[in-house]
């Protein structure tokens, strides 16, 4: 992450990208599997997974940012259809820059500190040193949290996938043909069964 990090700030700025994509694929499972595999490939990891229902799933993944967009195009290749795809970007730069310089200031005052502690002549003196020493190393651990994340946001974009089964082709049957004449009534039954465990489908006459 950091060396990613240098080189966007070489760039003058550090941007956080996110991809949404909802593929329709062949088997949801097997997908989950491959786009699982795509971001150990690329050097990224899973975010997380969702394998809850049979004919749809879901996975985020982070993939280094200078492979964003192989990994998007190897995600459309899996699919049978990209039935959405949005790339949304966020530029964090004055807000990484505005961290720092107070994660620095911070530390200086750390520093101070740590001196004052060292020289105090009473109890009293030292408790009360300590206790400002305490308060400022909470605020820097906390900022650099919130740096940590900028710099792992920024370098490893996320992309969230959205995978559902493409349509099935179900049998139908409607009994043998029938002979009518003009304007008189035909009628009869038609029977299918959908594939196990699919709740939602459409049929046509």
């Amino acid at each position: 992450a950091g060396e990613q990090v240098a080189k966007l700030a070489t760039q003058q700025r550090i941007i956080i990208y996110t991809v949404d994509m909802t593929l329709e694929v062949a088997d949801v499972a097997a997908s989950v599997d491959t786009v699982s595999a795509l971001a150990r490939e690329m050097g990224g990891w899973v975010v997380s997974t969702n394998r809850a229902q049979k004919h749809r799933g879901f996975i985020a993944i982070r993939v280094p940012v200078d492979r964003l967009d192989e990994v998007v195009g190897r995600l459309r290749s899996i699919a049978a259809d990209v039935k959405a795809e949005n790339s949304s970007s966020r530029d964090v730069t004055d807000e990484y820059v505005d961290l720092t310089a107070r994660l620095s200031n911070l530390e200086a005052t750390e520093t101070v500190l740590r001196r004052l502690f060292d020289r105090a002549e009473t109890v009293e003196e030292a408790l009360k040193v300590q206790q400002s020493l305490t308060d400022v190393q909470g605020e820097i651990e906390s900022l650099k949290g919130r740096i940590n994340l900028i710099e792992q946001t920024s370098a490893f974009s996320l992309v969230n996938v959205t995978l559902e089964l493409e349509p099935q082709d179900m049998d139908v049957d409607a009994g043998g043909e029938q002979v009518s004449g003009v304007g008189q009534p035909v009628r009869f039954r038609a029977f299918f069964k959908p594939p196990e465990g699919l709740e939602h489908f459409t049929f046509t006459w």
